[in-house]
C-alpha cells in the first residue's frame, strides 16, 4: 500500500469514529478530502495538514457518546490522527 492510498484508509477509519461520536461535519470533511484522486495526492496532504492547526482543529476531538468519554475509540483515533500527520508531512 503506498503512501496515499495508506492516508485515505486513515481519513475513512477516522470518519467512522467520528460517525460513533456524532461528529458529522468532521466525518464528511475527513471524506471529502479522501476522495481526492491519487493524482491530486499533495493537495490531499496539503489539506490534511492545514485541519491540525488553530482552535477547533482536528488535533482538539474528544469522542463522546450520549455524553460518556469514548477511551477505546479515542485512544485509536489518536493513533490514526498521528499515523495521518506523519504520513502527510
Amino acid at each position: 500500500m503506498n503512501r496515499y492510498e495508506s492516508a485515505v484508509l486513515i481519513l475513512e477509519e477516522m470518519a467512522t469514529l467520528l460517525d460513533m461520536a456524532g461528529i458529522q461535519g468532521w466525518a464528511e470533511s475527513l471524506r471529502r478530502v479522501g476522495s481526492y484522486n491519487e493524482s491530486e495526492a499533495s493537495v490531499l496532504y496539503n489539506t490534511v495538514l492545514g485541519m491540525y492547526g488553530g482552535s477547533g482543529s482536528l488535533s482538539d476531538i474528544v469522542l463522546y457518546h450520549n455524553g460518556e468519554l469514548l477511551k477505546e475509540e479515542n485512544n485509536k483515533f489518536d493513533e490514526l490522527r498521528s499515523k495521518l500527520y506523519l504520513l502527510c508531512r
